[in-house]
């Protein structure tokens, strides 16, 4: 028999230490480098070629004009969108002495939050499972073309994806300490994340399962009582309270609502459930419109005018979320409704963002190389979870909250992009996964193979079923248009044709391309995608109120057009809500008014 080694001398431990802790300094900085040169070189690629990196549409100008208001000290208003993001780029401005706020500014903090991430993710993975979990978890963030992309764009996803695993870091110091100091700081990361979307409050009851585990061997007896544990979720609970407090006594002195959170709970839910948005499976509401600017501007213009004076936040959100229970529709129409959003939890393409990956990824090499969608992500994920729970609570409250924040968005969102948070969170069970696969027993590896199977079928399913358009198109119609502006009229029609082969007959792709065509000199086939264009828009609302104006204008020379044109603007005046179509149908009438002397 061999002899047994001898016991560790306290020098020898001190030199195993410090062996461990350089070897961890060297993972974080390989992490980090990593993570930093592919955001850095995609970011270059994309401001160079990408023309939604040079300007702020949709969301990402909301974001931009809310931290120039910020940064310009304007007067407070109430919150539609959440405060985190905007609120961090005014401060990073005035920081840096900056007197505008630019779309470079916005991407470069989102890279930083992702570059910070990719490091975080590292060392938690390691302190669960070891060196190889952390660089398979560290390395996974810093590569994967989900999340290369999204922390380039302005916005909270970046932000969040940071807060969680941070979160997820202090519970398991929580956990490992039992010390009322972490519980506190786990409450605060929490709250602070509610600032960038509310559903992170969910966080604090997924702890739950980690908090009431049974505590490691190195904490003392007196420290594991079950009832201290619950006095510590107390203590948690309350440093979200400290954070949130400050923000509902602004809400309180700006818009009367005594609330921490945004206003746009009611529009969202709407948005999300509305019969539009049942009979396509998207978000979409043609009475608020696409953009924020326009649902929180529409939202208040019809719910006061239903009231008939002027409505608080809150009270704003209450007839939106009084409406959708008005229009919910049968059971079985809904039980499809949510049986379509689940899939789309899944689905290989985000939905409803002003970016997307595979719209964008021909300006950048890095993109076009690694795969694209963030459903095998999650399939890693769940594998992970299934191989590293036994013993390591943590595991299952990440699982926890993934499934809490999955039947949230199920409610309120059916966008897949409000995942991806929870998506880096399940990044580290990843890790954690493959670092412990070859030593799990041989039926937990099968358990977890086939959860993952079952992700990628579930992913596959809308795709085969048919079940959602797919809008790609939308992003490749704004590229499109973007690079038409530029002068780059031979891109476009190449991106605006791509747009179209994947949604023929979208009137946001024809307008564009006919455009696009016709400065192309492909005159003939300009004209047939004007044409379509026509043909499709004149079924629509916006069409309609159109025909009023032509119908007007063939007026000046047939008087019979008058009474049509009058007609069509009386029958469809009260089905109109959206303010800006019932601005224009008024300026029609009153042209025919005018026009009739």
């Amino acid at each position: 028999m061999s002899e047994p080694p001898p016991p560790t001398t306290p020098p020898a431990r001190e030199r195993l230490r410090a062996l461990a802790t350089s070897s961890a300094a060297r993972q974080l900085a390989i992490v980090a480098v990593v993570s930093l040169v592919l955001r850095l070189w995609t970011l270059a690629e994309q401001r160079a070629g990408n023309p939604l990196f040079q300007t702020a549409m949709l969301d990402d100008e909301v974001y931009v004009r809310a931290a120039q208001d910020f940064l310009n000290g304007a007067p407070a208003q109430p919150w539609f969108l959440a405060p985190l993001y905007p609120t961090l780029l005014g401060l990073l401005g005035k920081l840096t002495g900056a007197t505008t706020v630019t779309m470079a500014a916005a991407c470069g903090l989102s890279a930083a939050c992702g570059v910070l991430t990719s490091g975080l993710l590292a060392a938690t993975a390691r302190m669960l499972a070891g060196a190889r979990a952390g660089w398979a978890a560290g390395l996974l963030h810093a590569a994967a073309g989900a999340f290369v992309f999204q922390d380039l764009i302005p916005g909270q996803e970046a932000v969040l994806a940071l807060l969680y695993v941070l979160a997820i870091l202090v519970a398991l110091c929580w956990y490992r300490t039992r010390s009322w100091w972490a519980a506190a700081a786990f409450g605060a990361v929490v709250g602070v994340a509610a600032l960038g979307r509310g559903t992170a409050l969910l966080l604090l009851p997924a702890t739950l399962p980690l908090v009431l585990a049974t505590a490691p061997d190195t904490v003392s007896a007196a420290l594991r009582t079950r009832g201290r544990a619950w006095l510590a979720v107390v203590v948690a609970a309350a440093g979200v309270v400290a954070v949130l407090l400050p923000a509902a006594i602004r809400n309180a002195g700006v818009a009367g609502d005594f609330s921490p959170l945004t206003w746009s709970l009611g529009p969202n839910l709407y948005a999300a459930n509305s019969p539009e948005a049942r009979a396509t499976g998207t978000y979409h509401s043609g009475d608020l419109g696409a953009s924020p600017a326009a649902m929180a501007r529409n939202a208040r213009r019809i719910a006061e005018r239903r009231a008939g004076r002027a409505l608080r936040p809150s009270e704003v959100s209450a007839y939106w979320r009084g409406r959708t229970l008005d229009e919910i529709g049968t059971a079985g129409e809904m039980a499809a409704h949510a049986g379509r959003k689940f899939l789309l939890l899944f689905a290989d393409h985000p939905f409803g963002s002003s970016h997307a990956l595979r719209a964008e990824s021909r300006f950048s090499h890095w993109l076009r190389i690694v795969p694209a969608g963030e459903w095998w992500l999650l399939a890693l994920g769940l594998l992970g979870w299934w191989i590293t729970r036994p013993g390591r609570p943590v595991a299952d409250a990440i699982a926890l909250a993934g499934a809490l924040h999955a039947a949230a968005l199920l409610v309120v969102f059916p966008a897949n992009r409000y995942r991806l948070a929870m998506l880096v969170a399940f990044t580290l069970l990843a890790g954690t996964g493959i670092a412990l696969f070859r030593h799990a027993a041989p039926r937990r590896r099968a358990v977890a193979v086939a959860l993952a199977v079952l992700v990628g079928v579930l992913a596959l399913l809308p795709g085969w079923l048919g079940l959602f358009p797919h809008r790609l198109a939308d992003s490749r119609a704004n590229v499109g248009r973007l690079l038409l502006e530029s002068g780059r009229a031979r891109e476009a029609v190449e991106v605006l044709r791509e747009a179209d082969r994947e949604e023929p007959g979208s009137v946001d792709v024809l307008a564009p391309l006919a455009a696009a065509l016709d400065a192309v000199g492909a005159r003939d086939e300009a004209a047939r995608a004007a044409a379509r264009h026509n043909a499709i828009i004149d079924t629509l609302p916006a069409g309609r109120v159109r025909s009023v104006l032509d119908l007007a204008e063939a007026g000046r020379r047939d008087p019979a057009a008058l009474g049509a044109a009058e007609r069509l603007g009386t029958d469809l005046a009260p089905a109109l809500l959206n303010d800006d179509l019932r601005a224009r149908l008024w300026a029609n009438l009153a042209l025919v008014a005018a026009l009739r002397g």
